[in-house]
């Protein structure tokens, strides 16, 4: 059974913070199901969709397009997210958005981790 968080970037600060938040969860080398990569920089605008945005939230637009959900936070940050893949890939603009959607994003994520038996 595959379970665990995956989280990538080159960005030390974030890590930091991340390493801070989730400690007391960290495991070594545990098979991943969950893959979340941030990036700093431009986000990839032309992956999104052309089509009807879902119903607005607050915080962003939602496009799904099959098992692929794109969420455009005001046109600072893109995530993008595969839920046949369970992974995820964004890049915002702001170094303070880089560490709070992938925060965001592991919460929303951690209750679809398989526990192990």
């Amino acid at each position: 059974m595959m379970s665990g968080l995956t989280i990538a970037s080159a960005r030390p600060n974030c890590w930091k913070t991340w390493r801070r938040d989730f400690h007391y969860f960290a495991v070594r080398r545990r098979p991943q199901k969950v893959s979340i990569e941030a990036t700093l920089g431009r986000p990839p605008w032309e992956r999104i969709p052309v089509q009807f945005a879902s119903p607005n939230h607050a915080e962003c637009v939602i496009y799904d397009s099959g098992n692929v959900r794109f969420n455009d936070y005001q046109h600072e940050a893109l995530a993008i997210y595969d839920f046949s893949k369970e992974e995820a890939r964004f890049g915002p603009r702001i170094t303070d958005l880089l560490y709070e959607i992938t925060y965001l994003l592991c919460l929303s994520r951690i209750g679809e981790i398989p526990r192990s038996a």
